[in-house]
């Protein structure tokens, strides 16, 4: 009895040392993004301790091409399906956003945690893509919101009526936060709150639709626009 003991022991460190060796010891994301939650009754009895760790995601197999997309794993057993959609997300964007057969593309891509707690996970990817013959690089702006609870992605609808309340609300913040410049930029696409309206009805449809993100205390829309404005735009509504 004594040696079986001691040969469970011996296993159960080893298992522990094999996956602590596992990890990757990357950089921590900042501290807004460790976030200790306590989920009440009513969702759950379970008090979790998650912490982010940052990812890279390389590629070099397109002729003439580098690829480099950082991406958040959540470090807890409950969250694989959320951490397999992103990594799918991002292994995929290339070829969604430039086609299958992209050759002589540069792009780089970081991610920021907009919203964290025990209901919403929602990150925004920003960086640029840069095909070798274009005239210019192009500002990117992409987003992926999950409800924890269900690990399903959420979208702008699911915060918001598509309505024209709702796009008269968005005109209206877009026009008090830009400066004159981009505002004008803007107007060229958006002239009215209805034009507004339509291109949000297929937000996050699609990489060239519009991006919906949250944070703990708004709602925020990232627009396409022109080149000259810097091909997109972020507004943000309380929720």
């Amino acid at each position: 009895m004594k040696k079986m003991i001691c040969f469970w022991a011996v296993a159960v460190l080893f298992c522990l040392s094999a996956c602590t060796a596992s990890v990757k010891t990357l950089p921590l994301e900042t501290a807004s993004a460790i976030v200790e939650t306590t989920v009440t009754q009513s969702e759950s009895a379970v008090s979790v301790f998650t912490t982010v760790y940052r990812e890279v995601y390389t590629d070099t197999s397109h002729p003439n091409s580098n690829i480099s997309i950082a991406y958040p794993v959540l470090a807890v057993e409950d969250m694989q399906k959320i951490n397999t959609d992103i990594l799918n997300y991002v292994t995929s964007f290339a070829e969604t956003y430039y086609g299958q057969t992209y050759t002589d593309l540069q792009l780089t891509l970081e991610y920021e945690i907009k919203r964290y707690d025990s209901k919403y996970f929602s990150i925004a990817f920003t960086g640029t893509g840069n095909v070798r013959t274009a005239a210019y690089p192009t500002n990117l702006f992409q987003t992926r919101t999950y409800d924890l609870n269900s690990k399903q992605i959420v979208t702008l609808s699911d915060f918001c009526a598509m309505d024209n309340d709702f796009s008269k609300n968005l005109y209206t913040s877009a026009q008090n936060s830009m400066s004159s410049e981009v505002w004008s930029v803007f107007q060229v696409d958006y002239p009215n709150a209805d034009v507004l309206l339509l291109a949000l009805q297929s937000c996050d449809t699609d990489t060239t639709a519009c991006q919906s993100y949250i944070t703990p205390q708004t709602v925020g829309v990232s627009i396409p626009i022109r080149h000259v404005g810097g091909d997109h735009v972020e507004v943000e509504i309380a929720l």
